[in-house]
């Protein structure tokens, strides 16, 4: 009986001691991830100081057509706008290491899969930019390419 008297108040504190540690991970690594900093890329909170999201500067989203396509498919990346301003927005995806074909406007790139590809990751995300500024990256996409 004393045992299980000095058990609670030990495991409750264990529990909230583990939280507060998984609480400090995410606020290291930048979202929800592995302990190695693997896991999902999550954009920062792109918030002004009374907490609202400004208006004027676009929060995007990636997508791809095929994350696991074969040599010689082209794959579509498409960057769009979830929140915040919509119109005149200029896209840019990254890496931007000429891999890509980009229509800036459009908010898309073409990546064309080559032969020395095959088994190789490519992460790719992708940005908004207005006349009052650019946003945080997108979610990460990643594009593997099979035989």
């Amino acid at each position: 009986m004393l045992v299980r008297c000095l058990m609670v108040p030990l495991l409750a504190t264990l529990l909230v001691s583990v939280g507060g540690c998984v609480e400090l991970q995410q606020a290291l690594h930048g979202g929800i991830g592995d302990s190695d900093g693997g896991g999902t890329h999550m954009p920062p909170d792109d918030t002004e100081p009374d907490g609202q999201p400004d208006a004027g500067i676009p929060v995007v989203r990636l997508s791809v057509s095929n994350p696991a396509p074969q040599v010689n498919e082209e794959v579509l990346l498409t960057c769009s706008v979830v929140s915040g301003e919509s119109a005149d927005v200029t896209f840019d995806f990254q890496p931007a290491d000429g891999r890509l074909f980009v229509d800036h406007t459009a908010g898309t790139a073409t990546f064309i899969v080559e032969q020395a590809d095959i088994g190789v990751a490519f992460a790719f995300t992708c940005t908004g930019a207005t006349q009052d500024g650019t946003g945080q990256p997108s979610n990460e996409q990643l594009i593997v390419p099979t035989s």
